[in-house]
């Protein structure tokens, strides 16, 4: 499908999902968007949209999921996204800029956040430790992200099964606590600025698997193989 997409799909009050992903739609996410809308579930995925995140977003109070990963939408997100009841926040492969907004700590539903790639600056925010009910978290491709891995990740994110930090400029030493996220089935750190020795506390992660499947080969030889 090529084209816009008209302002009426987020009015209609009956509609509960829209999925427009995988097309070659273009224009922007319209700020008319009515306080009928019961969307739950947006996914506009995988298109040639552009545009920054308008505020009035927020008057979809029931929505759950945004997916707009693999566009061209800029600018920095509004503060008014992160009052939703959101599960799923997949904002990746487009060019997003300034820093990681720290009031995404504020929604405690998100079990899926995919942050990157974008063009966010700063350190990387400590304050995701408070999202406790995410299983999967991955920052991969923001060049200019710097700061260090942060302990509360591993005392905190006891939920994960992914986490994925990769392409970025963080750097430091992997902490011991990380060795508590002991669910995580991958663990990808490739491509940072990141030091030192392999804490032995990551032993402790016997559920890491490559290519769905449960590791037989020696697991430092594993580990290794995530910097790589």
């Amino acid at each position: 499908m090529i084209g816009s997409i008209p302002d009426g799909y987020f009015n209609d009050s009956s509609l509960r999902y829209i999925d427009f992903s995988n097309n070659e739609l273009s224009g922007g996410i319209t700020s008319n968007i009515s306080k009928e809308s019961k969307l739950t579930n947006i996914n506009l995925a995988s298109n040639n949209l552009s545009g920054s995140i308008p505020s009035q977003i927020s008057e979809i109070a029931g929505l759950e999921v945004l997916d707009i990963k693999s566009n061209s939408f800029s600018g920095t997100l509004p503060s008014s996204l992160f009052t939703l009841p959101l599960t799923k926040l997949s904002i990746g492969g487009n060019e997003f800029s300034g820093t990681i907004p720290e009031n995404i700590s504020d929604v405690s539903t998100l079990t899926s956040l995919t942050l990157g790639p974008n063009m966010f600056t700063g350190d990387l925010t400590t304050g995701l430790s408070e999202l406790t009910a995410l299983n999967r978290l991955s920052i991969m491709g923001i060049p200019d992200l710097s700061g260090r891995l942060p302990v509360e990740y591993g005392l905190k994110l006891t939920n994960l099964v992914e986490l994925s930090i990769a392409d970025t400029n963080v750097e430091g030493d992997i902490p011991d606590q990380y060795g508590m996220m002991t669910v995580l089935e991958t663990f990808h750190l490739s491509n940072n600025k990141i030091r030192g020795n392999i804490p032995p506390s990551l032993s402790l992660l016997t559920n890491l698997s490559k290519n769905h499947k449960t590791i037989s080969k020696p697991f430092y030889s594993f580990i290794r193989s995530i910097f790589s």
